[in-house]
């Protein structure tokens, strides 16, 4: 047999009890499990329980990998969550629930990652979230709801990312959320209070009448408006509403005049009429359209849409001679493409769905289904009685993904996968009476893997492997009354070895067989002889028919998985020969089912892990042989739990631990010790071998018999967790030593039990972060240590709660940032600098070291007023400047970044007039630029992108005339009317 075949036709559920996971005795590498000590992966059951003694998980394993049922438990005994492994990788459904038993998720895996519709559950009942998965990524809508059952979002996701409709309410039913993700990134509207224009993040700008009513709405970025924005009259009636992208009107745009009259209704591209109605024109593409439009008899409109070139394009509508829509949807050059939408006369949606040059591409047509141009139908046919035969998808009649299959009478029949019309995964099929028939897989359409049949009464009938639709490996059946038929290995097809009926076969070679048996007739052993030793699938039976063993001998020796029963039927034990010996894992089952034993061998010798439990499923021992000795890690327990021995073997000897009462040390018996102070009291007790050196765990008092420490010791050095106590119990300090030196984090308290510190060492040195508090609550320092010495950033308060240190060290020495004794750079201290005017007026103040300025700056005229001001960062120009002039008003403010102009920058005329409005990108010009006149006219405006002119270009002369209004592209004159006349695509025309 495989090996998942030999381990699922014997595996019990098991239920053992252990003050120890079992888990822990095994050991992962690069995904496969083992038990330690042992190179093979590891087969058999695990189980563990909470320290209560309460089961907190139930599984098995199958060659280093989960198999089969897994079943976890809450402290309280309520599944906690449930589902099936195969090959390592949760397959199938899978459960979890709250510790009350409420459910809280149900879902599907495949491969081991979540598959199909997912929901979730508060712990009070009410929806939480309905999700679906595809390989294990967010795909298509998520809902989610609030624990009062109010809608708490509705997200789009594709493939793992966010991409779509995005919208999320509070507790209360507001909308604080409705934008759009795109591949996983906000992209347009607002979420919570931050707006996004195509990826881009801008800023709310709303303007209103003396009146107090909105006039203007729209989002910023960058200075230029972008997105929907929005105007209205003094009246209160809407203006317009339009997209710009980049300052310029660039998409839908409906506008009306005073009255509420409609007078565009359109697209704008590049700030120019594109499609729709504007005034008195239509537009298609750009340029004027014709409009068509086409009446009922009695006056009532019948059709609308565009011509151009004599060919239906854009828009199209048609409406029933009632007055009722008939369809709406888009042409291009005379063919049906982009969204349609079509109704009856009755009003039913018939049609939603798209066309690409006349042909349906996605969405529902009638009562078909497309997707990227092929036809999706839900399939369903039902008998003449009207009830269910067959359901299932169709791609262009193409069976695909899961299809069922029904008797009449309303029994599921088979169901399982299609993958273009073959056959493909796993399938399960039923007798009309219900009861199982088989389950197994394909692959292309053939049968693959492990199959199982049973007959009408649920008894099994067949198990055995295929390969590509032919019997390959183990296969055993059994006759209606349970009797073994056939017991044979195949081969490609081929009965290779074993019992086919009364035939015998090895390696292909039809052989003869010997059959002794009882004095009652009863079969007691068959198999074949050759040269008088067996060979080949021997078994073995008690005399009431049942199976005793089962194996493969090799020229009269037994070789491979021996399988043996109790005369009940029951499994007694399963294990592996070797020419006779025993060799790897044995498994073991008493009488009633509970597991017994689990042994490894090494060529006949004890080798490996060991497990023996009691029949009452409480473990008695678990460890590890080395050649015949017990080598390694050993625990052994009574019936009732208490624990016996825990500690490790060497070479079969009592090496560390406790065994049975006695405590061990390298090999030697420890004793107990007791020191005493002058007045008898005890000072500590512990235990000590070879006379002084102490082992294991000791406890230390104060004279007034109160705990003062305790923790481990292991050759007389201080090892673990380590806990101190103040004279009146309260705790002092815990903290961890590795080789008696302080290692790990450590804490300490106040007598008072308000914290003290918080510290971490590594190898007895103070290394990673340390923080100390005043006996008042309030912290007194908090920096990070590295090889005992101050490394990093460091703050310290005093006990009124000033910051008074704010920087680095290096080495313990003080680096950069505010100290208590001044400013530091680099290691240096910094100065103040301060030169002066030969009139006695400050010229400039600020931090210097060497000839390096740093922090803030400022500037004087010799007449006292100032004159620039800013910081700097190592000597060069960062964060925000300003200037002013010598009267005194403000002249330019702006940004730096490494000494160069960043972001905007805003001048004023010494009038205080605005000057201009600028914007850079690392020094060079980029973003919105504006001019001003100085008596407050706009002289113009325009864009940079990386310091050349590009996009819409607008200059006036000083009488307010319009001289220049054109588009740059990258630094060009492009487009538009320019003082030395107009160009067309970057080409001066001629007129």
């Amino acid at each position: 047999m495989n090996k998942k075949l030999q381990f699922l036709s014997y595996l019990i559920v098991f239920i053992g009890c252990s003050k120890v996971i079992d888990e822990e005795a095994l050991i992962e590498k690069s995904s496969v499990t083992y038990a330690k000590g042992s190179t093979v992966p590891f087969t058999g059951e695990i189980m563990g329980k909470y320290d209560s003694g309460q089961e907190r998980i139930k599984g098995a394993y199958i060659d280093g990998q989960r198999e089969g049922l897994w079943i976890f438990l809450h402290k309280n005994g309520q599944e906690s969550e449930k589902g099936e492994y195969s090959n390592g990788n949760k397959k199938g459904g899978w459960s979890k629930w709250y510790e009350d038993g409420i459910l809280e998720s149900k879902g599907t895996y495949s491969n081991g990652m979540v598959e199909g519709l997912w929901k979730f559950w508060h712990n009070n009942g009410t929806k939480e979230k309905e999700i679906t998965f595809v390989d294990g990524k967010e795909n298509g809508q998520s809902k989610g709801w609030y624990s009062n059952g109010k809608d708490k979002n509705n997200i789009y996701y594709s493939i793992g990312s966010k991409n779509g409709e995005y919208m999320e309410w509070d507790q209360n039913g507001n909308k604080i959320s409705d934008g759009i993700y795109k591949s996983g990134k906000r992209w347009s509207g607002y979420f919570g209070d931050e707006h996004y224009i195509n990826g881009a993040k801008g800023s709310l700008f709303i303007q209103f009448f003396k009146s107090g009513k909105k006039k203007i709405e729209g989002v910023l970025i960058d200075g230029q408006k972008t997105g929907p924005w929005s105007e209205w009259f003094v009246n209160g009636n809407r203006r317009y509403t339009g997209d710009y992208r980049e300052g310029k009107k660039d998409g839908k745009w409906i506008a009306w005049d005073q009255k509420g009259n409609e007078i565009i209704n359109g697209i704008y591209r590049n700030n120019l009429p594109w499609k729709g109605q504007f005034e008195n024109n239509y537009y298609s593409n750009g340029t004027i359209a014709q409009e068509y439009v086409e009446y009922h008899e009695n006056g009532q409109k019948k059709i609308v849409g565009i011509f151009i070139n004599n060919k239906k394009s854009g828009a199209w509508s048609e409406w029933f001679e009632n007055g009722t829509q008939k369809y709406s949807g888009n042409y291009l050059n005379g063919k049906k493409h982009g969204r349609w939408i079509e109704w009856e006369n009755a009003g039913n949606e018939i049609i939603n769905g798209e066309y690409k040059s006349d042909q349906k591409w996605n969405g529902r047509f009638g009562d078909n289904n497309y997707i990227s141009g092929l036809q999706r139908k839900e399939y369903s046919e039902q008998y003449p009685s009207g009830s269910v035969k067959a359901t299932g998808i169709l791609v262009n009649k193409v069976k695909i993904g899961s299809w069922s299959y029904w008797y009449e009478n309303g029994v599921l029949e088979e169901s399982g996968s299609f993958t273009n019309d073959i056959r493909d995964g796993e399938w399960t099929g039923n007798y009309i009476s219900g009861n199982n028939k088989y389950i197994g897989n394909y692959i292309n359409g053939k049968e693959h893997g492990l199959w199982t049949y049973w007959y009408d009464d649920t008894l099994k009938k067949s198990e055995g492997s295929y390969k590509s639709g032919t019997k390959d490996g183990d296969w055993i059946e059994w006759s209606a009354e349970g009797r073994t038929l056939i017991n044979i290995i195949y081969n490609n097809g081929r009965k290779w070895t074993g019992r086919y009926g009364e035939i015998f076969y090895l390696e292909g070679i039809e052989k003869k067989g010997i059959k002794t048996k009882y004095p009652n007739g009863v079969v007691k052993e068959a198999g074949i002889l050759f040269n008088e030793k067996k060979i080949g699938r021997w078994t073995s039976y008690y005399n009431n028919g049942k199976r005793k063993s089962t194996g493969l001998y090799n020229d009269g020796l037994e070789n491979g998985k021996w399988y043996y029963w109790y005369k009940s039927g029951k499994k007694e034990k399963v294990g592996s020969y070797n020419n006779g010996i025993k060799e790897g894992q044995w498994l073991g089952w008493y009488y009633t089912g509970n597991r017994f034993f689990e042994r490894t061998y090494n060529n006949g010798q004890k080798n490996g892990k060991w497990i023996w439990w009691y029949d009452n499923r409480q473990l008695k021992y678990i460890g590890y042989y080395n050649a015949d000795l017990k080598d390694g890690e050993w625990k052994e327990y009574g019936n009732d739990g208490s624990v016996l021995v825990a500690g490790t073997y060497d070479n079969g000897q009592e090496w560390d631990g406790v065994f049975k009462g006695e405590y061990y040390s390298d090999g030697k018996k420890a004793e107990e010790d007791k020191d005493y102070y002058e007045n008898n009291s005890i000072m500590s007790e512990g235990l000590i071998i070879d006379g002084n050196i102490k082992i294991g765990s000791w406890v230390y008092y104060h004279k007034s018999g109160s705990k003062k420490s305790s923790g481990e010791y292991i050759k007389d050095k201080k090892e673990g967790k380590w806990s101190y106590w103040y004279k009146s119990g309260k705790e002092e300090k815990i903290g961890y030593y590795v080789n008696d030196l302080m290692d790990g984090e450590w804490q300490g308290w106040y007598y008072t039990g308000q914290k003290f510190y918080l510290r971490t060492y590594k190898n007895g040195q103070k290394d990673g972060n340390w923080i100390w508090w005043f006996n008042d609550g309030k912290k007194k320092y908090e920096g990070n240590y590295l090889n005992d010495k101050k490394e990093g950033k460091w703050t310290e308060w005093n006990k009124e709660g000033n910051l008074v240190t704010n920087g680095t060290y290096h080495n313990s020495v003080k680096w950069s940032g505010i100290f208590d004794d001044g400013r530091y750079y680099k290691g240096r201290m910094a100065n103040q600098s301060e030169q002066y005017y030969d009139n006695g007026t400050m010229k400039s103040q600020g931090m210097l070291i060497g000839e390096i300025k740093l922090d803030l700056w400022a500037y004087w005229y010799d007449n006292g007023n100032k004159k620039e001001e800013g910081s700097y960062l190592e000597d060069r120009k960062d964060g925000q400047w300003s200037t002013w002039y010598k009267s005194g008003k403000k002249k330019e403010l702006g940004l730096y970044k490494d000494d160069k102009k960043n972001g905007e920058w805003r001048s004023w005329y010494y009038n205080g007039q605005r000057y201009y409005k600028r914007n850079y990108k690392n020094g060079e010009k980029h973003g919105e630029w504006v001019w001003w006149y100085d008596n407050g006219q706009k002289k113009y405006t325009g864009a940079y992108k990386n310091g050349k002119k590009d996009g819409q270009w607008f200059e006036w002369s000083t009488d307010g005339n319009l001289v220049l209004n054109g588009s740059f592209k990258n630094g060009k004159k492009w487009d538009g009317d320019f003082k030395d006349g107009n160009y067309s695509s970057g080409k001066k025309q001629n007129l």
